[in-house]
């Protein structure tokens, strides 16, 4: 029985340790590519500087990509709670229905 217990414990840490392994692994590849798209865009904002929108929508730009990338790459999703009701009053606004006949 208690040898039993032991090997279950040990098994209960091997996979904890794995997944561990995997979501490191993930945030190190994420940092990476943070790190590969920052270095571009700096040379860009500096040519940007006299023009502050140009810069506001090239940070924009960068922000997305790279938010969107190490959301992909971590396996977190996107949830967006209520956007059934989001897009029933965007359409009530705009004078249609959701559902298209």
């Amino acid at each position: 029985m208690i040898e039993q217990r032991v090997v279950q414990w040990w098994i209960r840490i091997f996979i904890l340790s794995w997944e561990v392994a995997v979501i490191s692994a993930r945030l190190a590849v994420g940092m990476a590519f943070l790190i590969l798209l920052f270095l571009p865009s700096v040379p860009i904002l500096l040519v940007l500087l006299p023009w502050r929108v140009a810069r506001i929508y090239a940070t924009n730009v960068i922000g997305k990509v790279v938010g969107r990338t190490l959301m992909w790459l971590t396996g977190c999703p996107v949830i967006v709670d209520g956007l059934s009701a989001f897009a029933k009053a965007t359409a009530d606004e705009q004078g249609r229905s959701v559902h298209p006949p």
